[in-house]
């Protein structure tokens, strides 16, 4: 007999690239067919090789219920633990009510790649496809910050800073509400200040909105 359940939720071990996986039929002793959820791929495998383990699910993980009136939406409020027949159970949110469900009920839903907050909330974000991402713009990030002494908002700057510019521009950004006046003498370069730290500002909320006030004249 497997020690699997027939109906239990998997995940690869080690690899989570494909996503949820469900034993789908015992085939024999130590023996069943496995089912990945997200490509709908089908194959037999030997169990006890523990390619895959029981996969569990956390809060605010988001699911498919499945019935007979369709799919619905949800999302995983509380593991409750094992029930008799070693399926585990879940408290989960649909809508404004909270039901109890099998994992045989349910599926987790795939997320939108495009959206870290997505990939957080599905627990996909530890694929090892994610990681290498990860680690490619950690060092990115490591040689923009290296190039630039510390201010990668200076990449791609149309001009060549000043020390007294960087300064002021440090000087700036280290607040945490950054309200001044840049008031240098005439023809030290306060409008490149001023473009090197609305640059930055820019870099870390895009939609920013800049008022320019300038003379006619």
């Amino acid at each position: 007999m497997s020690a699997i359940p027939l109906g239990a939720l998997l995940t690869r071990t080690g690899d989570t690239d494909d996503g949820p996986a469900r034993l789908i039929r015992i085939t024999g002793p130590s023996r069943g067919r496995i089912k990945i959820l997200w490509t709908g791929a089908e194959f037999e495998m030997n169990l006890g090789e523990r390619l895959f383990s029981r996969l569990c699910l956390f809060s605010e993980v988001p699911v498919g219920l499945y019935s007979t009136s369709g799919v619905r939406e949800g999302k995983i409020l509380e593991y409750l633990g094992d029930g008799a027949d070693g399926l585990s159970r879940y408290r989960v949110k649909v809508v404004d009510e909270e039901v109890v469900l099998s994992e045989t009920q349910m599926q987790p839903l795939p997320p939108d790649r495009s959206d870290p907050f997505s990939l957080f909330r599905s627990n996909t974000w530890q694929t090892s496809k994610a990681h290498r991402r990860r680690q490619s713009l950690l060092r990115m990030v490591s040689t923009w910050n290296a190039q630039t002494a510390g201010m990668p908002s200076l990449m791609g700057v149309r001009a060549e800073p000043m020390g007294h510019q960087l300064y002021a521009m440090r000087r700036v950004l280290a607040n945490s509400r950054p309200r001044f006046i840049l008031a240098d003498e005439v023809g030290l370069g306060k409008t490149i200040e001023a473009g090197l730290v609305i640059q930055a500002l820019m870099q870390e909320k895009p939609k920013l909105r800049i008022l320019i006030i300038a003379r006619d004249r």
